[in-house]
């Protein structure tokens, strides 16, 4: 598209008066009375927040500041609406608050344009050709044009920050709330950093809120408005240039050629006295007059803008291009199949038809097995908290559900994971000269898929339950009932009871072992070659007989696996739903 069909649209940093559309509801934010409760580690409830009252008008930047543990981040996280306040309420309801966090995560193998061009399909319910015109404008106001071509992981501390804003941007909110957006950068892109949000709220009237740790003094300059915080409590809101003349009626001079913050953080942190900190807290606690503040917008943002199914195929294109993209991983886990694979056919090279080796067979079913297990759920395991990163920033930013982020995921990694068992386990079943039976080979390869699904969807279960430390522990430790239980080392048509539950409840790869052994040495196999003076297990049957296997529930077998996989994507998806749902206004 042609760069003068973007002349209507306004630039964001040439454009220095403020539009009168007022299309977007541009009324500020309003909060009364906010206090916020948590309980600690000992089960004791806590004030992080303490009846807080102020007006963020729009077309101003506003910044608050405050020692740490003052609850900034607390405070803009329920101005956002990402977490619920114990008492009072946040005005106006129904309006778009945009959340950029202090971490800047993106899939690191986009680029600044397509990440973008990504953020628009999911944002925007518009043409594909607004769509273009809508990524030029962000990246031209955001001084991005230059980088567009350049992936994620290779941008700067500064181009990242930006980046991370021009993605909210699409939808135009009329309130970006942003957290430390100075913090990691030098004192040039800091300053960059703020002038841009300067002239982001006053060119279109924009609600802009940030919390900042140390402003400087010339950062403080292009700051309009200021929200100082203690230990949950307001010590002065209002502009800046009143913020010494109210620290001085209390008695506290300001030192001359002294930045103002770092006087007023004094202030808070109980320098000059905790006397002062309170009677600063309790003037600060009168409630403020009612004004011409609407409650409720006409238009409210519920959820996603775009439907289910633009969701679910643009979050699918994009994790399949990833994954594309990421062509170090995906040819590696491709090679370790293949390559792994060929070890095994080497080293059991033709065991299936030995009678002397059925044991030998039967081991060689379980490293199959295992392989296929760990080879999906530690990358998984090791992966998914960037992908899970990325998430709660963008579903709490209302791009998308969690029904079709989770569904695309799925579907997006189901041709890798089908395609590597596939081509490992066709490897090993020829060069270990199994059975030459169309239905005997289609159902190994069936059982290999699904043990490799489940692993991989338990790796997702792990990674959303717990870190990335813990996450490994646990998955080694979910590994353990599918190796014990597998059907080979134990025979449990004579253990205790209780142990048949667990195995039965705990261990896909059991009903796996069970379908693979059952078919390769069922289904009436005449009997093996044997070149020793007696092979015990030269009858099929004899083998099965003596691991407890029947050759008539493969189809039972194999039904259960995919029961199990339903269950553990469900479980994954409540566990998700609830750890995350609150996120989403």
């Amino acid at each position: 598209m042609d760069e003068n069909q973007d002349g209507p649209l306004p630039d964001l940093l040439s454009s220095k008066q403020p539009t009168t559309d007022q299309s977007w509801g541009k009324v500020g934010i309003k909060f009364e009375g906010i206090s916020l409760l948590v309980r600690n580690a000992k089960g004791e409830r806590k004030e992080i927040l303490s009846n807080l009252h102020g007006l963020f008008p729009c077309g101003q930047l506003s910044a608050i500041i405050g020692p740490s543990g003052s609850g900034k981040s607390s405070l803009l996280e329920v101005l956002a609406g990402l977490q619920k306040p114990s008492k009072g309420c946040v005005l106006p309801q129904g309006q778009k608050r945009r959340l950029i966090a202090q971490e800047c995560v993106f899939p690191e193998v986009l680029t600044a344009y397509e990440a973008l061009t990504m953020a628009a399909a999911l944002k925007l319910d518009a043409p594909v050709a607004d769509r273009r015109v809508a990524v030029r404008r962000v990246l031209r106001s955001l001084n991005l044009t230059q980088c567009a071509a350049t992936q994620c992981g290779s941008l700067s501390g500064g181009q990242r920050k930006r980046l991370s804003i021009a993605l909210e941007l699409i939808d135009e909110p009329p309130v970006l709330l942003l957290d430390e957006p100075t913090t990691g950068l030098d004192y040039v892109s800091g300053m960059r950093c703020v002038r841009l949000l300067q002239d982001l709220s006053r060119t279109e009237s924009r609600t802009i809120v940030c919390t900042i740790h140390q402003p400087s003094a010339l950062i403080l300059e292009l700051i309009d408005n200021i929200y100082l915080l203690a230990s949950g409590r307001c010590l002065h809101k209002g502009s800046v240039d009143s913020l010494l003349p109210k620290l001085g009626s209390f008695g506290l001079s300001c030192p001359k050629y002294h930045n103002p913050a770092d006087f007023a953080l004094d202030v808070a942190c109980g320098e000059h006295g905790s006397e002062v900190v309170d009677l600063l807290a309790q003037q600060q606690e009168i409630v403020l007059a009612p004004a011409d503040f609407p409650c409720e917008l006409d238009k409210k943002d519920k959820g996603p803008a775009t439907s289910f199914f633009t969701q679910f195929s643009v979050l699918l294109r994009r994790s399949l291009f990833v994954m594309v993209q990421d062509r170090v991983l995906t040819v590696t886990k491709i090679l370790v199949h293949i390559v792994i694979a060929i070890v095994l056919g080497v080293t059991f090279y033709n065991f299936g038809h030995d009678a002397a080796r059925v044991f030998n067979n039967g081991a060689l079913l379980v490293c199959l097995q295992i392989f296929l297990l760990f080879s999906n759920l530690i990358p998984t395991v090791l992966t998914f908290p960037l992908e899970k990163a990325v998430f709660k920033r963008e579903f709490s930013n209302c791009w998308y559900s969690l029904e079709a982020f989770y569904l695309a995921r799925f579907v997006a990694y189901l041709p890798l994971s089908t395609f590597n068992s596939i081509i490992f386990t066709s490897i090993v079943y020829w060069m270990t000269n199994q059975p030459l039976q169309v239905d005997a080979f289609f159902i190994t390869i069936t059982s290999a898929v699904l043990t490799g699904l489940n692993a991989q969807s338990m790796g997702i279960l792990v990674g959303t339950v717990t870190s990335l430390v813990n996450g490994l522990f646990l998955a080694s430790l979910s590994g353990i009932p599918q190796f014990v239980f597998c059907g080979y080392f134990i025979t449990l048509s004579t253990t205790h009871n209780v142990i048949k539950v667990i195995a039965h409840c705990t261990s896909y790869t059991l009903y796996s072992y069970h379908a693979m052994v059952a078919t390769i040495y069922g289904q009436d196999r005449p009997k093996l070659h044997c070149d020793d003076f007696y092979c015990y297990f030269r009858s099929p049957k004899k083998f099965l007989d003596f691991l407890g296997v029947t050759d008539e529930g493969v189809g039972v077998d194999l039904a259960i696996i995919f029961g199990f996989l339903l269950a553990i994507n469900l479980a994954t998806y409540s566990v998700m739903k609830y750890k995350y749902a609150h996120l989403q206004r």
